[in-house]
């Protein structure tokens, strides 16, 4: 707007505002519920059931969800949030009034809840009444449980990390401030450690709707190492959140780990391109209304993929880190 209309100048204040906005309420309220809107739509009728285990828990979940939202956009109003989307001391422990408070509250609520749909997804499973194997299960199952297991594991540290800011905030504590004898790294670890399963807990979802729209128009390749694959991307997924802190002093061993963890993450994700696009070549006459999308999101999610197995060294993503 700046550019186009050189005499309307905002202020740092607000720029930074609107980013951190942007970043918070697509990650947590937009991306996140897309799957779990798909996981209502899908998940109980391909379980052999017509409503989850726990349907109160699902619909109190539901509801809490966009009490969440409300929060959180009621704490953008009075001054908006200057701290960026992560969050990272010291700037969200020095930001003054109660926005970073608020939006921390809503945060936690939408943990809690998001835990609590997990939890009844995870429920449902174990409770299958169809009469197939668990390895005859729909793919979109199987993405979602491995979704689910990730999001459970995962929330207690971003829950941690976002208790010592409030700690440092409101109890004069020194968590994360220098000053005190804090480590303001510690906050990236936690942070990253619920942050790169976060990836995983947006793709296996679109992952499965993909593999289920193949397989209800066609025989999907290779299905027992699509499940195979789902699941090394729910393990590797834990082990390789230290690659977001190459820039950080981190040891040369460490880093040689996180590298290798990266890059092995491309042999699951290469095994399940493979599949949808043999699938696609082998069975043209049957997915023609399914093929244009599915091959523009393969191409798109390729193409992303490829920059991560660049940087997944630690020299280059030094190298190209807050470069164009």
């Amino acid at each position: 707007i700046e550019l186009s209309f050189p005499q309307i100048q905002s202020s740092e204040q607000t720029y930074f505002s609107c980013l951190t906005a942007h970043g918070i309420l697509f990650v947590f309220l937009v991306i996140v519920p897309i799957g779990q809107g798909y996981l209502n739509w899908w998940f109980p009728g391909q379980c052999g059931k017509w409503d989850f285990s726990l349907p109160r828990i699902n619909t109190g979940s539901m509801i809490g969800t966009e009490i969440s939202l409300f929060i959180i956009a009621l704490s953008w109003l009075p001054g908006g949030w200057s701290c960026g989307w992560t969050m990272y001391p010291p700037l969200s422990s020095i930001q003054q009034g109660n926005n970073i408070d608020i939006i921390i509250s809503g945060i936690h609520l939408i943990g809690i809840f998001g835990g609590l749909s997990s939890t009844n997804t995870l429920i449902t499973f174990k409770q299958i009444e169809y009469y197939q194997t668990y390895k005859e299960l729909s793919l979109f199952v199987w993405s979602q449980c491995i979704t689910a297991i990730l999001f459970i594991g995962t929330i207690p540290s971003l829950a941690l990390a976002l208790i010592g800011i409030l700690c440092d905030r409101s109890l004069s504590g020194s968590w994360f401030d220098p000053s005190g004898g804090g480590d303001p790294v510690s906050y990236q670890i936690l942070f990253w450690f619920f942050g790169h399963p976060e990836v995983y807990v947006v793709i296996l979802p679109a992952f499965g709707v993909i593999s289920t729209l193949l397989e209800s128009q066609s025989s999907l390749y290779g299905r027992e190492g699509m499940i195979a694959s789902i699941s090394c991307l729910g393990i590797l997924g834990y082990l390789v959140y230290g690659h977001h802190m190459f820039t950080v002093d981190l040891e040369m061993e460490v880093k040689l780990l996180f590298s290798s963890g990266s890059m092995a993450i491309a042999i699951p994700t290469g095994i399940k391109v493979y599949s949808w696009i043999l699938s696609i070549l082998t069975n043209k006459e049957n997915i023609k209304s399914f093929s244009v999308p599915i091959i523009c999101f393969i191409f798109t999610f390729v193409g992303g993929g490829l920059t991560g197995i660049m940087l997944s060294s630690a020299t280059a993503d030094i190298l190209f880190h807050d470069t164009y």
